[in-house]
Parts: structure tokens; sequence; C-alpha cells
């Protein structure tokens, strides 16, 4: 048998090189660094966790907010119903079929991309209300200006002046 020092010399215990030693003190970001440090959040019950709610500033709500008035205001103006209870996304998609029926879109961004051009179109046309506005201003265009018996009487208010 070998002595207790004997054996203390064969055991030597080798290093094990850490895998976050760095050359300055500063930690890095490897994968091996990641830690539970939110030990709070643990559901004991067996149940699933809750979504946490995210966070938005005032600014992003503003955002969403005159976004889907915005859009709100679109339909009301063309004629769109329901709009108001659609996702952004499908409500993009239901201003776009109105536009232009029959286009296929798979991708957000070739929604996004449809949406601006649908919308162009939609304004680039005349509404009923528009074709009212120009039936009813008032400007003919064979130059008719009045009848006779509205400038005889014009004439004759002049002349009492």
């Amino acid at each position: 048998m070998l002595d207790k020092k004997q054996e203390g010399e064969n055991k030597k215990e080798t290093p094990v090189p850490n895998a976050d030693e760095d050359d300055d003190d500063k930690q890095n970001a490897d994968d091996d660094d990641d830690e539970n440090t939110d030990d709070d959040n643990e559901n004991t019950e067996g149940g699933s966790e809750e979504e946490k709610p995210t966070v938005m500033n005032a600014d992003s709500i503003d955002a969403l907010v005159r976004a889907r008035t915005a859009m709100s205001r679109l339909g009301e103006q063309y004629n769109i119903d329901g709009l108001d209870d659609l996702s952004m996304i499908n409500a993009m998609r239901k201003v776009i079929s109105v536009a232009t029926p029959g286009i296929r879109l798979d991708s957000e961004a070739e929604i996004k991309g449809a949406f601006r051009v649908a919308v162009a179109t939609l304004k680039s046309q005349k509404t009923i209300a528009d074709q009212r506005k120009q039936m009813h201003s008032g400007m003919r265009a064979d130059g008719y200006k009045g009848s006779e018996a509205d400038a005889a009487r014009q004439r004759m208010i002049n002349k009492r002046k």
C-alpha cells in the first residue's frame, strides 16, 4: 500500500480549462454562459407559465392607434365593411382585394407593398362624391353664364342705384 503522501502525488488534479477564460476581465457571451436567473418565475404547480405582457412605449402605441384609425377611415371612405374587426394584415388583404381582385399574396412584405399600391389606386379613382361635386360645381363646358332674366334683373338693380 501507498502512503497517503504518495497517494496524493499520484492523484494530481489536472486543471480543467475554463470555457469562459478570456484575456480581459469582461465576460463573453458564449452559449455556455446561459444561466437561469429568473428563479422567481418558476411554476411549481405544474401548470403552464403565463405569458408576460409586452411592454410598449407611448410612441409605439400611438403609431398603432393611428394605423388602425387610418384603416378604419379608408374602409368608410371606400365602403369596405368589416375592417375594424380584422387584424391589420387581414384588413390590408381586404383592401387589396377590393382594389385589385384576384391578386395572390404570400409574404407580409408583398402584402404591405401591394397595400400601398392599392391605396394609391383607390385614391386615384373618382368616387361618387367627387362626381357629384363636379356636376354641381357650376362650371359648364359651353360657357353658359346665366339666364337672360337674371341679366335683365341685374341691369335693373344697377339702374336704381
